[in-house]
């Protein structure tokens, strides 16, 4: 498949989240590898601007919830583990990639940083400006999350190739209703 590999890729962009997303007729697809298949998501990328930046973030961060936090991090915080008192807790990746993958740029940079309590945050940073979009970054207080800041760095996405994940997927069409989810053996390609 095309696109899928990292040579070539500009170093500071480690994320490769471009290698997933092709438009596609008036379209664009982003793809996740299912078996011998992908499952693909038909949708609408928006031009990075600040009022597109600001309206993805507010639709993203009404959207969460318990079913986009990943597997591990409920093995790792059972119930009543007090990291569950935090508001947006483990919600870090599916809203910063889904921000990622919608806006049409390639000036964002996904950043991981560690808490105090050792977690990993993740947040995008504009690679000209230095502009952090942290949509769960509230659950921090000020000096919390200077701390997750400082120990920031870029990162590529952790998954499977740096394939998008399925909760990512979820997000996303919740976004945006009209997007279409559906499974091909060749991604880029009209439906």
């Amino acid at each position: 498949m095309r696109g899928l590999g990292a040579e070539g890729r500009d170093q500071k962009d480690m994320s490769g989240h471009d290698a997933y997303i092709a438009r596609v007729g008036a379209f664009h697809h982003i793809c996740r590898p299912k078996g011998r298949r992908f499952e693909v998501l038909r949708y609408s990328r928006l031009d990075y601007t600040e009022a597109n930046t600001d309206f993805l973030c507010d639709a993203i961060r009404r959207n969460l919830s318990m079913d986009l936090i990943s597997h591990q991090v409920r093995r790792t915080y059972p119930d009543g583990h007090p990291a569950w008192a935090r508001a947006l807790f483990g919600h870090c990746v599916p809203a910063s990639f889904a921000l990622l993958y919608f806006l049409n740029t390639g000036s964002l940079v996904p950043y991981r940083g560690v808490d105090l309590a050792g977690e990993g945050h993740w947040w995008l940073v504009d690679r000209q400006s230095g502009r952090r979009y942290d949509i769960t970054g509230c659950q921090y207080t000020d000096s919390e999350r200077d701390h997750v800041y400082e120990t920031g760095r870029a990162r590529g996405y952790y998954g499977r190739r740096q394939a998008p994940a399925a909760r990512v997927f979820r997000l996303m069409r919740r976004v945006q209703p009209e997007s279409v989810l559906f499974e091909t053996a060749t991604p880029f390609e009209e439906m």
